[in-house]
């Protein structure tokens, strides 16, 4: 299993409290990606918005849906209490995608783009649906990750290069 980011491990944890927020007893794929979506700094977040997709609305739709759905749970919760709800059987097959996911993008570490194409495997969820009128299908985010990573493969080739010079240049002066 590859290594997860730290990024990773706190979006659960904010997903935790996003399942609370909304009085459920698991936390869904739905709270997870509301705390991708509102974490703001990460893989995911920044594919999205670099492609055009509405962060806001797509939260709004996603957080409509929770409140359409919700049913009987920890009502008045605030999400600062220290337990720590379930995973929903459909976050599970999440989680249990991931390395796959990475696997399949050549990624040494598991991050947030991992989770939102293991979302976006399932079949059945009503996420998808609320994805779908975004414009984001697995095809097209896995196209996304995948000119994201290249993008980023070559604005760090251009850095490694400049570096280079640099160093090349003082060497030249000592000489």
């Amino acid at each position: 299993m590859r290594e997860i980011l730290p990024k990773v491990k706190s979006i659960m944890n904010e997903a935790n409290k996003e399942a609370k927020n909304y009085g459920d007893k698991f936390i869904k794929p739905e709270h997870i990606l509301l705390a991708i979506i509102n974490d703001d700094e990460n893989k995911s977040t920044d594919i999205m918005k670099e492609i055009g997709i509405d962060l806001t609305e797509l939260y709004d739709n996603i957080s409509k849906y929770l409140l359409l759905t919700q049913i009987t749970g920890f009502y008045g919760l605030n999400g600062k209490e220290k337990f720590k709800l379930p995973f929903s059987d459909t976050s599970k097959k999440v989680l249990d995608n991931l390395d796959y996911e990475a696997q399949k993008l050549n990624d040494e570490f598991i991050d947030t783009s991992h989770i939102v194409l293991s979302m976006l495997s399932l079949k059945k969820i009503e996420l998808l649906k609320i994805l779908k009128r975004h414009e984001i299908t697995y095809n097209n985010f896995f196209e996304w990750v995948l000119d994201y990573n290249e993008e980023r493969e070559s604005d760090i080739d251009y850095e490694l290069k400049k570096i280079e010079d640099m160093l090349n240049k003082t060497a030249c002066f000592k000489n």
